[in-house]
């Protein structure tokens, strides 16, 4: 109610743009999608005009609008969610989609265990609903749908109840299918978790590289072997095993690979493990610009010893000023807007004060709580925190954003690998034909698996929200 208020507040009252409504036409699954998130943080206006139009036009734009209608969330969209989950006799690609968007966003969902299991009309539609229920996997878990999962022995729907215990036991899913050791090896890389014990060579066969490269070793491997690594290509997953060296090497390991880091996710993941294990960041090099890396470093530090924290950051406010003063929008000033409200230095109000001023409304939005942040307003210590790790997570940081990056794309195989969709997105277009195993409905070239694709890995789903 509080987040309502404000942005009715800070966004004026209109109906979408003329450019943001043919948005919802484009070829482009991107376009598409990028359309609904900026709808999604609109008025009264703007859900009246989705409200409207929602069951309106081509598959593609009606599904659009509905990505719009879950991420708006309130309670006529989600009334519009749930009628397009419905119970149906046959496979609809719209409910597929739906079921999937339901799973994760929709707040009802699983209050009535046995309505939901329903409303699929397949295993691919089952799987659907599932793989949303991941964001939230402790409600898979309330019976009887881990019963009704069990009875129908559909291999697809098993593979998520086994990985939902997984995250809520912070534990391993109990099978040696492919998707329970790929899961396992994607699930290694959290350092509550042990390291992982696969049978010997099982962890060996046909998976995606980084996988296996980012996996957490037990027994842990020696400095001297990791120090020999590439961070290139899939290798780059070493960059992770910070959180496996003895504490004794950690410094030294990630002062090696620091340099080495080029790519921007394994400098993050790189550099939150850093944070996240209390190293020393090293000073700013002259004539060196702020990366992204860096304010993932500073405030997982910060989060952990406020004084260590705040004395790195004051090391590198030099260069976030000079990174915000180049201009742009705040979504591209965002690392310097992050650094500049930790450091919280009377000079630098102003300047965020003027760029939340000037700011498009969703990213308005965004910045409220970083203004209060940056005013030391934002109330408790345990809310900063959550704020801190809510911050840091949407920048990829440490293992939390590895498995928030390659988690979807687990998801993303078994719901649509070796379609044209998976084939023309990078981080899917290699085949893993044992990672295949829902049962699917449609034709590889079905257009619904571009929208299936594009949300697993556009950034809005991820596991345990």
């Amino acid at each position: 109610m509080i987040l309502s208020t404000l942005l009715l507040v800070l966004i004026p009252a209109q109906e979408p743009s003329d450019a943001l409504q043919r948005a919802f036409l484009a070829d482009e699954v991107e376009v598409r999608h990028d359309a609904a998130r900026t709808l999604a943080i609109g008025d009264e206006r703007s859900e009246a005009w989705l409200l409207r139009e929602v069951r309106k036009g081509t598959e593609e734009r009606q599904r659009a609008l509905l990505l719009a209608a879950a991420l708006m969330g309130t309670p006529e969209t989600f009334a519009e969610l749930e009628h397009a989950a419905r119970k149906g006799r046959k496979p609809d690609p719209m409910r597929a989609f739906a079921l999937l968007l339901y799973g994760s966003l929709h707040p009802d969902a699983c209050n009535d265990v046995e309505r939901d299991w329903e409303r699929g009309a397949s295993e691919f539609e089952r799987s659907c609903f599932l793989a949303g229920l991941l964001s939230r996997p402790q409600r898979m878990l309330v019976e009887p749908l881990p019963s009704f999962i069990r009875k129908r022995k559909e291999e697809g729907p098993l593979a998520f109840l086994r990985l939902a215990e997984a995250l809520v036991s912070s534990g391993f899913p109990d099978g040696e299918a492919a998707s329970d050791v790929a899961a396992s090896l994607i699930l290694s890389v959290d350092p509550s978790r042990e390291a992982l014990d696969l049978a010997a060579g099982l962890w060996r066969g046909e998976y995606p590289p980084l996988w296996k490269a980012s996996r957490r070793h037990g027994p842990p491997r020696t400095l001297e072997k990791l120090r020999s690594q590439t961070l290139v290509g899939d290798r780059i997953g070493a960059a992770l095993s910070l959180y496996e060296v003895a504490s004794s090497d950690r410094q030294v390991l990630f002062e090696h690979f620091a340099p080495r880091a080029i790519g921007e996710a394994e400098s993050r993941w790189l550099w939150g493990a850093a944070g996240d294990l209390e190293l020393e960041l090293p000073n700013p090099k002259e004539g060196e610009t702020l990366r992204a890396c860096h304010v993932v470093g500073l405030l997982r530090l910060y989060r952990q010893d406020r004084n260590r924290g705040m004395q790195s950051a004051k090391r590198y406010l030099n260069l976030g000023r000079r990174a915000f003063e180049k201009g742009g929008t705040l979504e591209q000033r965002w690392p310097a807007v992050l650094l500049l409200a930790l450091g919280g230095e009377s000079q630098d109000l102003a300047s965020l004060q003027q760029a939340f001023a000037d700011a498009e409304p969703v990213w308005t939005f965004r910045f409220a709580p970083v203004w209060k942040f940056a005013q030391r307003r934002l109330g408790s210590a345990s809310l900063a925190d959550h704020w801190l790790d809510l911050w840091t997570r949407d920048l990829g940081s440490g293992w939390q954003g590895y498995m928030d990056r390659e988690g979807p794309r687990w998801v993303g195989y078994l719901l649509a690998g070796g379609t044209i969709a998976a084939e023309l997105e990078d981080r899917l277009s290699e085949r893993y034909e044992k990672l295949e195993s829902v049962s699917r409905d449609y034709a590889i070239d079905h257009l619904a698996y571009r929208d299936l694709v594009g949300y697993l890995l556009g950034g809005d789903y991820r596991w345990m929200e």
